[in-house]
């Protein structure tokens, strides 16, 4: 049984896509050879069959490892604002947070009131404005306000995912393990 958390599963994930993107460029590599005519061409160390069939296996660990997380997360639930939410709706909800706070920063930066820029040729003889239809305050406000919550609610994500077990025995092809317990 090879236990991994879900902290360490997502990196983990990368690493097994990483792997599956190395040895495509490498099979795309040696696939061919250019040689003279009548010449034979040195075989490669690693067979493209053998690229093909270590590349089928890593797709095969990725998707396995997508659904042992997707299930963790699915099955594991936390508590916020007095509700319970699984954490694939937390990690969903704090990435809504910092969308939001993306554009309540935005909105909280333009000035209540500011100069219409004119097109050039053709100026008014009356000066325009620009007004916002909301209060750039509070939006400045609520956007602080929204990282503090993302901030906690990231924490509390984290110390689960610290938790939380998956059976992956597959993850010692991919990790740096030593067998010595060193």
């Amino acid at each position: 049984m090879m236990g991994l958390t879900l902290a360490d599963a997502v990196p983990l994930r990368a690493v097994i896509q990483q792997r599956i993107k190395d040895d495509v460029v490498a099979r795309n590599r040696i696939a061919v050879a250019t040689v003279a005519k009548g010449e034979t061409p040195e075989a490669p160390a690693v067979t493209v069959d053998t690229y093909t069939a270590r590349i089928a296996e890593a797709r095969q660990d990725f998707r396995t490892l997508d659904r042992l997380m997707a299930e963790a997360n699915l099955r594991t639930t936390l508590e916020w604002d007095g509700q319970t939410l699984s954490l694939l709706e937390a990690i969903q909800l704090a990435k809504d947070l910092r969308q939001a706070i993306v554009e309540y920063k935005a909105l909280g930066a333009h000035p209540r009131v500011t100069r219409a820029k004119t097109g050039g040729f053709l100026r008014e003889a009356t000066e325009l404005l620009e007004v916002a239809q909301y209060d750039p305050v509070w939006y400045q406000q609520e956007a602080e306000r929204l990282m503090r919550r993302v901030v906690r609610l990231s924490r509390v994500i984290d110390r689960i995912n610290e938790t939380v077990a998956i059976d992956f025995p597959a993850a010692r092809k991919y990790m740096m393990l030593d067998d010595d317990g060193d």
